[in-house]
């Protein structure tokens, strides 16, 4: 029997998202690549913003421009990690963290919300399904893997946040780097 590729699958899934926006593709779907997008924050107090208005587009640490996707590029969103580090207080920043440290209880029990302008949450879980702690880094298997693909409009605000039981301990410096895996089309 024949089971449709991911990127198969998400052609279709963004296809059917496009027409129903009414962004008609008159049947036919787009040309996919596989595409990751990522967002970092360090960590403090118990309710973390990942995506700033204000933000650039920075290699290890954000991936698109300000809050929102680049226009006529809508992402297919598929799976999802969650990588932890931490470092002596101003030892290192953002960009030079080593991902690979253990996460710590606090941050395992905490909730990861992904939403999106007009159409509300997309993904909301515990953390402790986006961070694997027990592979090594760079594994696929770190991914979590969606139950049912979500299209990340262009152009629409996107927020995501964790939120923290209790905030986590002070005298060191805490960042999360949140991965996010899928399909986008291809540039023309």
């Amino acid at each position: 029997m024949y089971k449709p590729s991911k990127r198969d699958q998400a052609k279709v899934v963004l296809a059917h998202f496009l027409n129903e926006e009414g962004d008609k593709v008159n049947g036919s779907q787009p040309d996919l690549i596989e595409k990751k997008h990522i967002i970092t924050a360090k960590l403090s107090g118990t309710t973390i913003e990942f995506v700033d208005v204000n933000g650039k587009t920075l290699t290890g640490v954000q991936s698109f421009t300000a809050n929102m996707l680049d226009a006529n590029k809508p992402f297919v969103l598929s799976k999802m990690k969650a990588e932890y580090a931490t470092s002596v207080t101003n030892a290192l920043d953002i960009e030079r963290s080593d991902y690979s440290a253990t996460a710590p209880a606090i941050l395992m029990n905490g909730e990861f919300k992904l939403s999106q302008g007009d159409r509300g949450t997309i993904v909301d879980m515990l953390m402790d399904s986006l961070i694997n702690n027990s592979v090594t880094p760079n594994n696929d298997d770190q991914f979590h893997v969606l139950e049912k693909m979500e299209v990340l409009k262009a152009q629409s605000k996107i927020e995501a946040v964790i939120k923290l039981p209790v905030a986590l301990p002070a005298g060191v410096d805490h960042y999360v780097k949140i991965t996010m895996g899928g399909y986008a089309p291809r540039s023309k």
